[in-house]
């Protein structure tokens, strides 16, 4: 299987983040881990900036450490760029979730995100990490 991790999944996963009710990090983890030797987990320079806004290059590393399954770096192109505008025109999320909507669409990967607007689009096949585990 084929996917494609928003930046608040990895987030969680790094601070063992919680809500007020849901162990958010423990379900991350979960997800990481259950991961099989044959899955790919994609990733793209968008997730690296909004993980560079926490972290330092050395913690991102380890961060990644975590998927032990093939781990690709995703290049995003213009048209990728000008689809994710085109998405965030309409309304129906932020251009950064569009943008990663649309890699992982384009990789047809699934989308794992916490992010409703994502979630409630229908624009790519999205889960939450605790739906796989």
């Amino acid at each position: 299987m084929k996917y494609y991790v928003d930046t608040c999944i990895w987030i969680d996963y790094w601070e063992n983040r919680q809500d007020n009710l849901r162990p958010l990090g423990e379900f991350a983890l979960k997800f990481f881990t259950n991961l099989e030797d044959e899955d790919i987990v994609y990733y793209s320079d968008l997730t690296l900036k909004e993980l560079n806004n926490r972290y330092s290059d050395d913690v991102i590393a380890e961060v990644f450490k975590v998927v032990e399954c093939e781990l690709i770096h995703l290049e995003t192109y213009k048209s990728q760029l000008h689809t994710a505008t085109i998405i965030a025109r309409t309304g129906l999320m932020h251009w950064t979730d569009a943008l990663h909507a649309t890699l992982a669409k384009e990789a047809d990967a699934l989308l794992i995100t916490r992010d409703k607007q994502i979630l409630n689009s229908g624009f790519a096949r999205t889960f939450r990490p605790e739906e796989l585990i």
